[in-house]
């Protein structure tokens, strides 16, 4: 009786161990997300087109008018299974991305084409059809993670807010998950979502050179003496300086904003013209007006410098995308000959700066 119980137990540990050391392992089978697909923040110029791609390792690269970061985040699933197990992925073609916050673009974008990979040295695949991958489980986890990357159509992409899949009616992006063959395989299906937002690239896109034509003196410039310049063009003297009654207001259109931002403009206060032999004359006074208040000469709202904004308000388009710039020629700062053609672009002269600044 003591052999028959004591043989019986040994004889169970060593097909035990046998099986230990001659069989495969077997796990409990499951896929997990790990994350979705971030592109992270693009900036986007005013009128850019193109494709922004990112693949199964994160990188990104962008089309022309668009600043990208170099790398985003990529979609991670985990795979556990038993090792060798037959794996197959299906996964959708494209999906649709809705961004409900922006403005000045199209609500709706493509990501028109999906892209996995199995394993950090797996291939990358484009998604679409059957299954988009056929291959087995592999001993070491890291080799079971798919990566998941989009190419995200931006032609028409609004400024600010985020678009995402999840946020479209179609919902997220959806991947089919087989492990192992037959009846006794695992079936999951896990969904991801594609996520990339935008801002504007904040650009002068025009400018025009302010422009008092050709102005009379009726004696040496003095204090007293004056060529005010309105932001709608128009012209009024005072003292000894006389001419045409219009030139031509500076302006700047600015691009890049999205309705309703809030936009901060700076201004140089005064400039330098300066012409023949080393004379100059300042202009002084240097105001600044968007389309519905353009008017002449202390109608507008005051440049201060690099210091201080002219003017912090929301941006609306087309009424006002463009500032208009006049400013005062005053003879008192006069000096040298005042004769011929005077320029802030010529040496010695100095430009005004306009600055816009998107808060």
């Amino acid at each position: 009786m003591k052999s028959k119980i004591f043989r019986f137990p040994l004889a169970v540990a060593a097909f035990a161990l046998f099986c230990l050391i001659g069989g495969a392992p077997v796990f409990a089978q499951s896929v997990t997300v790990l994350s979705d697909i971030d592109m992270g923040i693009i900036e986007k110029s005013a009128g850019a087109v193109g494709n922004l791609t990112q693949d199964t390792t994160g990188s990104i690269t962008c089309a022309a008018g668009f600043i990208c970061p170099a790398t985003g985040t990529t979609g991670r699933l985990q795979v556990t299974g038993t090792t060798g197990a037959r794996l197959r992925i299906r996964c959708e073609r494209n999906k649709i991305l809705r961004n409900n916050t922006g403005s000045d673009g199209s609500q709706d974008q493509d990501a028109d084409e999906i892209y996995i990979r199995v394993g950090t040295s797996g291939t990358e695949l484009t998604c679409g059809g059957g299954w988009t991958f056929d291959g087995n489980v592999s001993a070491n986890p890291a080799n079971n993670v798919i990566y998941v990357g989009m190419r995200f159509v931006a032609d028409d992409a609004m400024w600010n807010g985020q678009y995402s899949m999840g946020t479209h009616p179609n919902g997220e992006l959806s991947l089919d998950i087989r492990i192992g063959n037959g009846g006794g395989a695992y079936n999951a299906t896990r969904t991801v979502d594609g996520l990339v937002g935008f801002e504007g690239i904040v650009s002068i896109t025009a400018s025009t050179n302010m422009d008092y034509g050709e102005i009379s003196l009726a004696a040496t410039p003095a204090s007293g003496d004056r060529a005010e310049l309105g932001t709608d063009g128009s012209i009024n003297y005072a003292g000894n300086f006389s001419g045409p009654v219009t030139g031509t207001a500076g302006s700047a259109t600015i691009g890049g904003i999205a309705s309703g931002d809030i936009v901060e403009v700076y201004c140089s206060s005064s400039a330098t013209l300066a012409g023949p032999a080393g004379s100059t004359i300042d202009m002084t006074g240097i105001e600044m007006a968007v389309l519905a208040n353009q008017g002449g000469y202390g109608s507008g709202w005051n440049c201060n410098g690099a210091g201080t904004p002219a003017v912090v308000g929301a941006y609306v388009p087309t009424t006002q995308d463009t500032i208009f710039l006049g400013g005062v020629l005053d003879g008192g700062t006069a000096s040298g000959t005042i004769s011929g053609d005077y320029s802030t672009s010529n040496p010695g002269g100095s430009f005004v700066d306009v600055t816009f600044i998107k808060q």
